[in-house]
């Protein structure tokens, strides 16, 4: 309850700490006293989530939205969606950290894969798109096309273990936990654990080398787990005191 978002804040500090806060059984809309759904509700504009050029907000905007479950704002989950969908690339199908038009714009693996898991997970909690189906689709094709070499998923033709991780919570969400290119995806993960200290390696650039990472293994384990970014749905109802009789009894 001490790692509130500081002022200013943007709107993926609140979706980070939304997916937290309910996947470890919280409630997101008072948690230490505060609606972390109203305040990301507040970088709403113009129909999508902060930053106009930035399609990373919208992303974990509406994973982090689905993820509060009903007390966050169907119209809001609505236009997210169908912004999203706009903006993804009419050419590869691959989604980017920027919005197409904007500074420093190109698809990548990992959006892509966040991408997919907003998309599936709008889709499973009933919203929807004249699009939606065709832009999963398009998505995992985007994948299935950019698989390097030894099974991973990176940059610049070199696998890392971020970005497979990300698309290997896709391929969960996806129900392609048994295909070939799901096998080979995490084949290549878990070569990637430190045979030391047991954590997952992430290069370093101060250092010049790989070393354990704590966020990086923490993705593995959620993608190794057959999971994806959304561990649970917010449900107020679990956690509303139950009401009693005159008894005492619970009714």
């Amino acid at each position: 309850t001490s790692n509130i978002p500081s002022e200013p804040s943007a709107a993926t500090d609140w979706e980070t700490r939304i997916l937290s806060i309910v996947a470890t059984g919280g409630d997101p809309t008072n948690y230490g006293g505060i609606n972390y759904v109203s305040r990301l509700e507040s970088f709403f504009n113009n129909n999508q989530l902060g930053d106009e050029c930035s399609l990373n907000d919208d992303i974990f905007g509406l994973l982090a939205e689905v993820a509060a479950g009903p007390t966050s704002s169907t119209q809001i989950k609505q236009f997210v969606l169908s912004f999203l969908i706009s903006k993804q690339d009419p050419t590869d199908g691959g989604f980017g950290y920027s919005a197409p038009g904007c500074l420093y714009y190109s698809t990548s693996a990992d959006m892509t894969g966040a991408a997919i898991q907003a998309l599936v997970a709008a889709k499973q909690n009933n919203l929807t798109d004249s699009n939606l189906d065709s832009s999963i689709d398009r998505a995992k094709n985007y994948l299935l096309t950019n698989q390097d070499g030894d099974g991973g998923y990176g940059y610049y033709g070199s696998s890392d273990t971020d970005t497979t991780g990300w698309v290997l919570m896709a391929f969960n969400i996806l129900d392609m936990k048994d295909a070939t290119v799901s096998a080979n995806t995490k084949n290549w993960l878990i070569s990637q654990q430190s045979k030391d200290d047991g954590g997952f390696l992430a290069f370093d650039y101060g250092l010049n080398k790989s070393v354990s990472n704590s966020t990086t293994t923490a993705q593995a384990v959620i993608a190794l787990s057959g999971k994806s970014w959304i561990l649970k749905i917010f449900d107020p109802i679990t956690i509303m005191p139950t009401p009693t009789t005159g008894s005492g009894n619970p009714t």
